[in-house]
C-alpha cells in the first residue's frame, strides 16, 4: 500500500543509476553493482534480498535462495508480498554483504557467502563506502573476522533491524555461489590471500599438528552426531590428537591451527570450512552421513589436500536426509590413519 507493487522488466533503462562493473581481471566472472538512490529489502528468513530502483527489481545482485540454491528472480518474495516494512533512509554509501543463505548464524555461509562479498568490493578500490550492511554481527567469529579485515564495527549496519532501507549509493556483487557444493576456486583463493596475510606466527604460542573437531557445542544441527564419539576421541588422544571445540577459540587461532595441521578429523560440519587455510597434502578424514553434501571433498580437491571420507548410514535419521545419528567403528577409522 505504501510502496506499490514490485515488478521486473526484461530491459532496464537506469543507465545513470545502475552501474555494472564486469570483465575486469580482479573480479574473475563476478560483477559489481553501484545502485544510486536505491532501495534494499530483505525478508525475515534472509532467503530473499531485493535491490530495487523505482519499484523495479534488479536481477543481478538480487537473491532468492531455495534449499541452498539460487533460483530465478521470478521467485523473489517481493514480487508476491511487496516490501511490507517502513523504509529507513540512510545518507551513507553502503556496501551490502547480504546473502540469501545462513550468513546470520552459520560459519560456512559467513565464510563463503558474506566475507567474499566484502573482499570483492573492498579490493576493487572502485568504491568508498561509509557503512557495511551485514546479516549479523553478534557471533564471536563475525566480529573477529571483520576486525581482521581492518573494518570498524561502528560502520556496520545489521539487517535484523534494517530489513528495508534506501540510500544514495548501495554497492553489491552478483551471486557468489549458485550451488554450495561447487565453491569457486577464485573465492577460496581470495579468502586465503586476504586472511592468511593477517596471521602472523609470532602471535601464537603453540602449533597443533593433529586435530579432531569436536562439534558437541554446535547448536546449528544437533541431529548430526557420532554416538560413540567418546570412544573415538579417547583413542585419538592416545595417539597425539588435540580435541578442539572451534567455538571456544578465536577466529585467528582457528586459521592458524588449520594452516599448521598435518591431520584433521571430524564429523561433517561448518568447521571444515577452515580447510581452505590448510597447506597442500594435509590429511583430512571427514566422518559423515552417506547423503551429506560433498562440499568439503570438493574444497579439498581445489586446495590439493589428502582427503578421505567415512560415509555411514545413520542409525537414526533426522527430518533432513543429510543428517542423523551415526556410529563410526574405531577399526574403520584406524584404516585411514
Amino acid at each position: 500500500m505504501l510502496y506499490e507493487k514490485i515488478k521486473i522488466k526484461k530491459k532496464i533503462d537506469f543507465k545513470e543509476r545502475l552501474i555494472v562493473y564486469k570483465n575486469y581481471k580482479k573480479f574473475y566472472n563476478f560483477k559489481l553493482y553501484k545502485l544510486l538512490k536505491a532501495r534494499l529489502y530483505v525478508d525475515y528468513s534472509l532467503n530473499d534480498v531485493a535491490y530495487i530502483l523505482d519499484n523495479i527489481l534488479i536481477s543481478g545482485p538480487s537473491i532468492q535462495d531455495r534449499k541452498n540454491n539460487i533460483c530465478n528472480i521470478r521467485n523473489n518474495i517481493t514480487l508476491t508480498i511487496g516490501t511490507p516494512r517502513l523504509i529507513k533512509k540512510f545518507n551513507f554509501k553502503i556496501l551490502s554483504a547480504l546473502t540469501g543463505r545462513g550468513g546470520k548464524n552459520n560459519y560456512f555461509h559467513w565464510m563463503f557467502d558474506v566475507l567474499p562479498r566484502i573482499l570483492l568490493i573492498k579490493n576493487s578500490n572502485l568504491f568508498k563506502f561509509n557503512k557495511i550492511l551485514l546479516p549479523s554481527l553478534k557471533k564471536k567469529y563475525q566480529i573477529e573476522s571483520i576486525r581482521l579485515l581492518h573494518l570498524k564495527e561502528k560502520t556496520v549496519i545489521q539487517s535484523d533491524a534494517n530489513k528495508h532501507i534506501s540510500s544514495e549509493e548501495i554497492y553489491a556483487t552478483s551471486n557468489i555461489n549458485n550451488n554450495i557444493e561447487k565453491i569457486s576456486p577464485f573465492i577460496i583463493n581470495i579468502l586465503k590471500k586476504n586472511i592468511l596475510a593477517e596471521i602472523k606466527e609470532k602471535q601464537f604460542s603453540e602449533k597443533v599438528e593433529k586435530i579432531y573437531i569436536d562439534r558437541k557445542d554446535s547448536n546449528f544441527n544437533s541431529n548430526r552426531l557420532i554416538i560413540n564419539e567418546t570412544e573415538i576421541t579417547s583413542y585419538l588422544k592416545s595417539i597425539g590428537f588435540a580435541i578442539i571445540k572451534l567455538s571456544e577459540i578465536s577466529f585467528k587461532n582457528q586459521i592458524y591451527f588449520f594452516n599448521n595441521a598435518k591431520y584433521i578429523i571430524g564429523l561433517h560440519g561448518a568447521g571444515f570450512s577452515n580447510l581452505i587455510f590448510c597447506k597442500k597434502n594435509t590429511r583430512v578424514i571427514e566422518i559423515k552421513p552417506k547423503k551429506a553434501l560433498k562440499i568439503y571433498k570438493n574444497i579439498s580437491k581445489i586446495c590439493h589436500l589428502n582427503y578421505n571420507s567415512i560415509d555411514l548410514d545413520p542409525i537414526k535419521k533426522s527430518k533432513d536426509n543429510n543428517d542423523g545419528l551415526i556410529y563410526c567403528s574405531l577399526d574403520k577409522l584406524k584404516k585411514y590413519l
